[in-house]
């Protein structure tokens, strides 16, 4: 019996599905996982790995008074300008925010290093990259890094260690050296006070991001310690101090998952 032209392509539309899954070819989707499955059995220790330290030393580190210049708005015939142009995370931000006309930053450059894109892109494409890995499964960078640059944290004037990309000592995801996470909370527009020249003319002040509110200062979180007071208020202050302590608890926890990972004991 010869089958029919309709049965042959039922026949064959059926055969093709079974040999797909997730979208993968069936032999090159086992082949994945075996490669998957060898390098997930491989140890890394973050304090051992020689590749580690070598981008440690590698990495310029940037001071936040530093960044602070680098989140001014520079003129739009500036040359100097991000090289994202309409896809910078700051015209992004300033539109979503309704800053008018957008916030145009300069590109980083420090020393040697030219990144050609402004402080913003830099840390939203180590946060997003870091991210998108996550949300794979995958957290695997075998050879690269994800970041550009690093940070000071936990250090008077710097940042806190909780706002930065976790550094995992367990597992290796392209992230050697603390880095501030990008968020769109972490920054506010605001302007600088107007100056007057010589001739009497007023000058309009400089714009910038300003991130004292979405990335506080470590030293904000260290409690002075208080005066010894009666047995009553004693008691007030211990029941006070439990509700400041269960609601930072709950703060904490409503952080995003990418600071919940295993950090390091480095500090800067």
């Amino acid at each position: 019996m010869v089958p029919t032209d309709a049965t042959v392509q039922a026949e064959t539309a059926s055969f093709n599905r079974a040999q797909l899954r997730s979208g993968f070819d069936a032999w090159l989707e086992a082949e994945m996982k075996i490669v998957l499955s060898e390098q997930a059995e491989e140890s890394f220790s973050l304090e051992t790995d020689a590749k580690v330290d070598e981008l440690r030393e590698d990495l310029p580190r940037f001071r936040r008074a530093e960044e602070d210049e680098m989140l001014k708005e520079v003129p739009n015939k500036s040359t100097r300008g991000c090289e994202m142009n309409n896809r910078c995370e700051s015209m992004r931000l300033s539109n979503k925010l309704g800053v008018s006309p957008p916030i145009r930053l300069a590109a980083v450059k420090k020393g040697n290093f030219d990144f050609k894109v402004c402080l913003l892109c830099l840390r939203n494409m180590a946060s997003a990259q870091l991210l998108r890995l996550r949300m794979d499964r995958t957290g695997m960078v075998r050879e690269s890094c994800l970041q550009t640059h690093a940070n000071y944290v936990n250090v008077h004037g710097e940042y806190r260690k909780i706002d930065c990309l976790a550094v995992r000592h367990d597992r290796w995801e392209g992230i050697a050296l603390p880095i501030v996470q990008h968020r769109d909370s972490g920054y506010q527009p605001k302007t600088m006070p107007s100056t007057e020249t010589l001739e009497g003319k007023q000058v309009p002040g400089q714009r910038y991001w300003c991130q004292k509110r979405g990335y506080p200062f470590p030293e904000t979180e260290i409690i002075a310690p208080k005066a010894p007071s009666s047995p009553s208020s004693s008691t007030s202050s211990s029941s006070t101090s439990s509700s400041s302590t269960s609601s930072s608890s709950t703060s904490s926890s409503s952080s995003s998952f990418l600071l919940q990972a295993p950090q390091t004991s480095v500090s800067s």
